[in-house]
């Protein structure tokens, strides 16, 4: 069974079926799936969240949990010509998959942007078990605040706790 796909912009924790809950992990079942997110709402510049699925309502370990970094602009979107992303961990440099993008009008003076990671477990874990995560977004450069990474730490228990019962058949794309 194949987990679903969840859509691309919107935030992980509405996307669980629940009001966001910042920095505590939700998870709902919708009888054929569970899904696991979590949302840091950390200010300036990007809001995190993080989800991944499970076919079922038993744990399972993903090999995949989408990553969003969401930001609020004005006017004019900051990151549709340069979207490229890149994490560094603890000083290792992670290999990630090219992001997806999405833009959408928030308001009449706003535009809410998604740069949207599927990124593999490992690298995942790498990110959430790090001291210290530095990202460059297009040709802006910065750290995940304690509250981003608190909260990666969080959903990636998640993971840990499982102790890989099952395996998610194709990586648990949320």
């Amino acid at each position: 069974m194949r987990p679903k796909t969840l859509g691309l912009a919107v935030s992980a924790a509405v996307l669980a079926g629940a009001s966001p809950s910042f920095g505590q992990v939700n998870i709902s079942h919708d009888g054929s799936q569970t899904v696991y997110s979590i949302t840091a709402q950390s200010g300036r510049p990007f809001e995190v969240s993080a989800a991944f699925a499970c076919p079922g309502k038993e744990p399972c370990r993903p090999g995949i949990v989408r990553v969003v970094f969401g930001t609020y602009t004005r006017k004019v979107p900051k990151y549709d010509e340069d979207h490229a992303l890149s994490l560094v961990a603890d000083g290792d440099t992670l290999t990630l998959p090219p992001p997806q993008y999405a833009v959408r009008q928030a308001a009449a003076n706003q535009v809410y942007e998604n740069i949207v990671l599927m990124m593999p477990i490992d690298s995942f874990l790498a990110t959430a078990n790090s001291d210290r995560v530095a990202y460059v977004i297009g040709s802006e450069e910065g750290e995940l605040s304690d509250k981003q990474r608190e909260a990666l730490a969080a959903l990636a228990e998640e993971v840990l706790e499982t102790e890989e019962p099952r395996a998610s058949p194709d990586a648990g794309n949320p």
